[in-house]
């Protein structure tokens, strides 16, 4: 499915220029797709997958995308990585830039990364092989106080926004909010 986005070019110069990330500040001002949804996605960002709570070693993900607005303790988002058909890959998680990594529902609601991964322990902890494929997938877990659920009901589109290989992209999904 196609999605647009609304984009905020005002806070994406400043998250740009504070982390003094290699994505270019130019975005468009477009209309949201998804329900409530208002993040800061950079024009000409790769769309990419992600899992959410993803059931480790497993083939398939919990199969439900739910979120208690009381959640506290973490959240659990699997970047997928992908090959194309002749092996190359299509999609190296090796290649994200963590620290520039961000999750969530909107501009005002988007957490960071729960874990530095500055050092290679953390890389080669969160490194692992989640939905079955026999890629490589990146986890990250945010605090989920930091999600801004309390506010939330019905559903929410939450996404997964940072830089691979010098181009930004995303990964987005769309979550019921209970409780």
């Amino acid at each position: 499915m196609r999605r647009t986005w609304l984009v905020s070019l005002a806070l994406f110069a400043l998250a740009a220029c504070e982390r003094e990330s290699p994505i270019a500040p130019t975005a468009a001002y477009l209309e949201p797709s998804g329900p409530g949804f208002a993040a800061t996605i950079p024009v000409g960002a790769r769309e990419v997958n992600i899992d959410f709570k993803p059931a480790l070693g497993s083939d398939e993900s919990f199969g439900y995308d739910v979120l208690s607005r009381r959640k506290k303790g973490t959240v659990t988002v699997a970047l997928l990585g992908a090959l194309e058909a002749d092996g190359v890959p299509a999609f190296d998680v090796a290649t994200v830039d963590a620290s520039g990594v961000v999750f969530g529902h909107d501009d005002s609601h988007m957490a960071a990364p729960k874990h530095d991964f500055s050092g290679d322990d953390v890389w080669l902890e969160h490194m692992v092989e989640v939905n079955g494929d026999e890629i490589t997938d990146l986890l990250f877990h945010f605090v989920a106080t930091d999600l801004g659920l309390g506010g939330l009901g019905g559903s929410a589109e939450f996404c997964l926004i940072g830089v691979a290989d010098g181009a930004p992209f995303y990964g987005c999904v769309e979550v019921q909010i209970v409780g």
